[in-house]
């Protein structure tokens, strides 16, 4: 994830990534930026090719309203950054979604060509990649995780980190909300192995990593 893709797939929403960019935590690339503005690359002419942390381009991606549309049923898929014509099969991806599945470079190829072919990482039939974590004043937490083919998660699943540090337990599959365009979501995404789970942390208090893939052990003693 580059500098430079950041401020490219953004230069629609300049007040919005001015306004990320000002917190004290990114103080060094808000000084990149301003030098990016005023054409002074020759003053480090490196920085626009630095590396940005993950925390930065999520936040910034959350806060776009920026929308993506997924050729899921394409073989390879590809993104697109325009509205499809009607007829289409395809599935509409807030920008944050978009980012966390495919990288800051597939979304500003999408934005910069039009479209843009992207793949998923196989998965093992005992992995799980975290692709989204909300809070849940009920069970306290959801996540959205994709799986192998053919493959649910049942209550009483253990996940765990490849270091075994985070450990969270699965409380079943969500139930979908009752309107239909959030069932066909939920329907396009069972089509490509995506289900949100109700869950609870079995050894930390801290959620996974979005992107990261966690492995399926077993059965927790519930």
């Amino acid at each position: 994830m580059k500098f430079w893709e950041l401020v490219s797939i953004f230069r629609s929403e300049t007040e919005m990534l001015e306004l990320v960019l000002s917190h004290p935590q990114w103080k060094t690339y808000y000084d990149y930026y301003n030098l990016y503005k005023r054409h002074e690359v020759t003053v480090r002419p490196n920085f626009v090719d630095e590396e940005i942390p993950f925390e930065l381009a999520h936040r910034t991606c959350e806060l776009s309203k920026q929308k993506f549309w997924l050729h899921y049923k394409k073989n390879p898929m590809f993104l697109q950054s325009y509205v499809p014509t009607p007829g289409h099969d395809c599935q509409e991806l807030v920008c944050v979604t978009a980012f966390v599945r495919f990288g800051l470079t597939a979304l500003e190829n999408s934005l910069e060509k039009g479209t843009t072919e992207v793949r998923v990482r196989e998965l093992m039939s005992n992995e799980v990649e975290v692709l989204r974590s909300l809070e849940n004043p009920v069970t306290g937490f959801t996540l959205t995780l994709r799986t192998a083919p053919g493959i649910i998660l049942q209550k009483g699943d253990l996940v765990q980190t490849t270091d075994e540090l985070g450990k969270w337990s699965i409380l079943g599959v969500t139930a979908p909300v009752m309107i239909t365009s959030v069932q066909n979501y939920v329907f396009q995404n069972m089509q490509q192995n995506i289900y949100v789970y109700d869950c609870a942390y079995a050894s930390t208090n801290q959620k996974p990593i979005l992107g990261t893939v966690l492995t399926r052990v077993g059965k927790t003693n519930q």
